[in-house]
């Protein structure tokens, strides 16, 4: 198996873990979705009822529970009332579907802010207990941003995409049997171009995760040079060094640039072309439907109904390729800041005690070296009393 492949098996499966404890609203905010989608379906079914009914003047199209429901009421309906209750249902399932609609997002984003807020905390707590030589290969700014930007990709992942496949996944599964059932030719066209736009969401995907990771580590490194320059700023006068520290920057600060034009780039490609595809496959309905519907084998109210439903299908599929790209992100992502979780921690030593020490500082036959093996103390012994301050300098 690929290396690559291995580490974003297990990147997956930490996101299925880091969702513990949570993972009742997300069940919830489905549910609350599939109610949403249920709604958002019937309304064009119930409009395209009507429309049929008003074009054709005959109550055998009309959506028999609706029929019934008014004739119970009033008695009689007429073709303009039948219009009228059609109206004030699909608003009532429209609004009826937006309630649900925002239980959905709020569940989603609690779940979401619970995970980050968890997750925040576990770093900077570990961050305070890694073995010192962990910093020593690290860049302060490219510390940060992982607890901040990669962390803040991984909620708006878990905020809103995780949602939207749930949400691609049940319109497609749920509004194309009911368009094969009205009209199987059409249904036929419907689909017609869906498998380039998955093919290009595909693409998309693989490429510009590649480029995402070149540009959150560019930008690691252009803050870790920021953060460095303003911490050392004093050492940088000092020595007169502010040239030196601009043109670093720069050179830092073209490359974020650099790699973020590449990942714009991309992004520009992909959205014009699956837009002006996904328009297209809405256009083929259109016409062919127009053709059924002249030769007698679709009513103008099932054309309604295929368009609108449509629409529900074709932008969700379009978005999958925002959808893999935000979950690759959230993969490369996740990998950082695991980067941090599984870092060795500090060898358990002498629990520090509570308030002011007061005694003094023995030290006996201290040895120092660095990883090259240079001696630098070696039996190096000293006695510090309170108040002293010990400072060793010298070359190493």
């Amino acid at each position: 198996m690929d290396l690559g492949q291995s580490e974003d098996k297990a990147s997956l499966r930490d996101l299925w873990a880091i969702t513990k404890g949570q993972r009742v609203k997300y069940l919830l905010a489905i549910l609350a979705m599939a109610i949403t989608n249920a709604c958002m379906f019937s309304a064009p079914i119930v409009g395209g009822h009507a429309i049929d009914v008003i074009t054709l003047q005959d109550f055998e199209y009309a959506d028999q529970f609706l029929l019934s429901f008014g004739l119970y009421l009033f008695g009689e309906v007429s073709f303009i009332g039948y219009l009228w209750m059609a109206a004030a249902v699909g608003l009532f399932i429209t609004a009826f579907g937006g309630l649900f609609l925002y239980a959905r997002g709020r569940l989603a984003a609690l779940a979401s802010e619970s995970i980050a807020k968890g997750i925040r905390e576990k770093l900077y707590e570990k961050l305070q207990d890694v073995k010192l030589s962990f910093y020593d290969g690290e860049d302060t700014g490219d510390l940060v941003q992982r607890c901040s930007s990669d962390l803040e990709t991984l909620r708006v992942f878990l905020a809103s995409d995780i949602i939207e496949i749930g949400r691609a996944i049940m319109l497609i599964i749920c509004v194309l049997p009911v368009l094969f059932i009205i009209h199987v030719p059409l249904a036929l066209w419907s689909i017609s171009l869906m498998p380039l736009l998955v093919i290009g969401a595909y693409i998309f995907f693989s490429r510009v995760k590649d480029v995402f990771l070149l540009t959150d580590e560019s930008e690691g490194a252009m803050t870790a040079t920021l953060q460095e320059n303003l911490t050392g700023i004093r050492v940088v006068r000092a020595f007169a060094r502010q040239d030196h520290e601009i043109n670093k920057f720069g050179v830092r600060n073209a490359t974020f640039r650099d790699n973020n034009r590449r990942l714009i780039k991309l992004m520009g490609i992909y959205w014009p072309v699956s837009d002006m595809i996904a328009m297209s496959q809405i256009g083929i309905v259109l016409f062919a439907g127009a053709h059924y519907v002249m030769q007698g084998s679709l009513t103008i109210g099932d054309l309604f109904i295929f368009l609108t439903c449509e629409g529900m299908v074709i932008w969700p599929v379009r978005q999958l390729g925002r959808v893999l790209t935000d979950s690759g992100k959230a993969v490369i992502s996740l990998g950082r800041i695991d980067h941090i979780r599984r870092a060795e921690a500090e060898e358990e030593g002498v629990t520090p005690a509570s308030g002011r020490a007061l005694g003094g500082i023995r030290a006996e036959n201290l040895s120092f070296a660095f990883d090259d093996g240079k001696q630098i103390l070696d039996g190096f012994s000293i006695d510090i009393e309170p108040g002293e301050t010990l400072g060793i300098v010298g070359p190493p």
